[in-house]
């Protein structure tokens, strides 16, 4: 319901579901103008309706049906369709990024997940030459850090290449969120694997 203050005494006005008007009532009366010849605009639905052309302004699903049927719309009824259709294209972009933005965590929650059980499901046995010391341990830790294969041959541009991915996923200016222990992790893992194989 809809409150409107006049000479501070509150005015309740009924909402379009109590007065039985929905979408398909306005594209009726849209179409019997349409046939009729007449103008299509805010006062003229109101019109039809009985109502104050001031509660159509106050619903904007209401006026964009409207607004998209009305034929060549000048003054403040071009400037209100323009709004409204700038309105729909910012909805339509926020939309678009708040995908993109899902895609990006779940795509640094399955780089996490497979890095996370890569490094732990080593299966030492199949690979006779690794001595299970310390420094093997420690670049088991820092390549699963960086998700890089126990297989895959290292240097600088790869390392990077990894490191830098890493931080694109996880960096605190990315995700608004306090990462930077773990990118605190990520530089240790860079770093270590830099003195080894550059």
């Amino acid at each position: 319901m809809l409150n409107q203050s006049k000479n501070s005494t509150n005015i309740v006005m009924p909402s379009f579901e109590d007065l039985g008007i929905d979408k398909a009532k306005i594209l009726r009366i849209i179409e019997t103008l349409k046939v009729n010849g007449q103008e299509i605009h805010p006062g003229s639905i109101a019109l039809e309706l009985g109502i104050p052309r001031t509660f159509i302004y106050e619903n904007l699903d209401i006026l964009e049906i409207i607004y998209s049927n009305m034929e060549r719309p000048f003054g403040h009824d071009k400037l209100i369709q323009e709004l409204l259709l700038n309105k729909n294209k910012f909805e339509r972009k926020i939309k678009k990024l708040e995908k993109l933005l899902d895609e990006r965590e779940r795509e640094a929650r399955k780089n996490f997940n497979e890095g996370f059980s890569q490094g732990a499901s080593l299966n030492f046995e199949k690979r006779p030459d690794i001595n299970l010391d310390l420094s093997i341990e420690k670049e088991i830790w820092a390549r699963s850090s960086l998700y890089i294969g126990l297989d895959q041959k290292l240097d600088f541009a790869v390392i990077k290449k990894a490191y830098r991915k890493m931080v694109s996923l996880i960096h605190p200016d990315l995700t608004k969120e306090d990462t930077n222990e773990m990118m605190n992790s990520l530089s240790s893992a860079y770093n270590y694997l830099l003195s080894q194989y550059n």
